[in-house]
This record gives structure tokens, sequence and C-alpha cells, in this order.
């Protein structure tokens, strides 16, 4: 009954969620590159039991080391902080085993459609330059196709998307833009997957499962019937 309810009450919204989003497209109000945040960290882990508070603080310096964090971590609130953090270690145990591709000049590239403020971009590009215990050239892009909402400091996504694209470094870009419609120079793999499902980690736990294990850095078979395997 609940499901029947939600499916309900989102076709209802529907119109007005078009009718906001026009206007925050035609309008696509800006007031320049935000400026990101610092707060304090220190306590991070407190509301832990000490034993726990040890290890969590542990994996932080860790992370924070091998990965070249630092930047990131005096220019972020306490919850874009641990945020990154979670998503480090989710991307560690995820493609531990998985050679992550590259061009043939070396470069990593990659995109990420429907990334929102992109608050995770230095953390995206420190894990896809230093993985495996390499380093290797990323190019990085964060797509967002409802780029114009404000904030309360008065910015939008896009001012702090933009933050925090430069913050990751020059090769970290972000564009408002459809993917559909992007224009992105050509890319090795394409995954998308639509939001409108009732189990969105039911299809990540496909992509984690099959697809990313599958990636191969090799050309691809000359016949046709072999991609099928």
């Amino acid at each position: 009954m609940a499901g029947v309810v939600k499916t309900v009450l989102s076709v209802l919204r529907a119109p007005g969620n078009a009718l906001a989003f026009g206007v925050r497209d035609r309008l696509r109000w800006s007031r320049g590159i935000a400026v990101l945040p610092n707060e304090e960290k220190g306590d991070l882990f407190a509301h832990l039991p000490a034993e726990l508070a040890r290890v969590a603080e542990a994996v932080e310096r860790d992370l924070r080391g091998r990965y070249e964090l630092e930047a990131f971590r005096s220019r972020s609130t306490r919850v874009v902080w641990r945020d990154g953090l979670v998503r480090l270690q989710a991307m560690e145990r995820l493609l531990a085993d998985v050679e992550l591709p590259v061009s043939q000049d070396g470069v990593l590239r990659a995109v990420d459609a429907g990334c929102g403020a992109f608050h995770y971009a230095s953390v995206l590009q420190r894990f896809f330059a230093h993985a495996g215990g390499g380093q290797r050239r990323v190019v990085l892009r964060g797509l967002e196709v409802d780029g114009f909402g404000v904030y309360r400091d008065g910015h939008s996504r896009a001012d702090h998307a933009r933050a925090h694209a430069k913050l990751a470094g020059e090769d970290v870009h972000f564009q408002v833009a459809d993917f559909a419609h992007a224009n992105l120079p050509e890319q090795d793999v394409v995954v998308a997957i639509t939001a409108d499902t009732g189990d969105m980690q039911q299809e990540l736990n496909v992509v984690w499962d099959h697809l990313l294990p599958a990636l191969q850095n090799g050309p691809l078979p000359e016949q046709p019937e072999e991609l099928a395997k």
C-alpha cells in the first residue's frame, strides 16, 4: 500500500516539478563559484565508543595520506568529509580486483552523470589517480541536468559544483547538461542507469558484479557473437 501511495504522490507532483525545473533552467541563477566552507573535524568520531573511534581515526589517517586529501579536508564540512571517506572505502572494496581502463595515451577519462553538487569530486579524482598503488592522469567531468537550484547561501548547485571541481584539480570539470545531449569526447564505456526504479541497489549490484569485472584493456573480439559472452 505504501508503494502505491508513493507512486500516486510522485505522479501528482510531476507537473509542479517539471514547471519548477523549467523556471530554474531558464533563469540559470549563479553568483559565481562558491566559497567552500571548512568545519572542525578533530572530534569527528567522538560519538563512537572509544575503541571504534580509534579504529575510525586510523582509517581516516590512512585514506587521507594515501590519497593526498589534505586540501579537500581543509575545505569541506563534516558531512561532506565523512561522506568522502565512506565513498573511498566503498570504491576500494568494490573495485579491488578491477583493472581500471585507460586510453592508449595512459589517461583515464571518466564522466559522472547526475553528479549533483559534485562534492565528492576530489575523492573520485584521487581514487582513480592512485588506485592500485599507481599514479595516473585522470580527466574527470561531472554532469548535472538540474544545476540551478538555489542553496541557502544564495549560490546555485552549479556554483558549488564548479568550486568542488576546481578544488579537485585542473583536469576536473563540471557542466550543466543532459548526458544524452552533452558534447563529450568519445567514451570507451557508458553506463546509463535510470533512477526510476524501486531498488536502485539491485541495479548497481549488477554493474559491480558483472560489468566492471569484465572491463579489460585490450581489443574487442573480432567475431560479433563473442561480444555476448
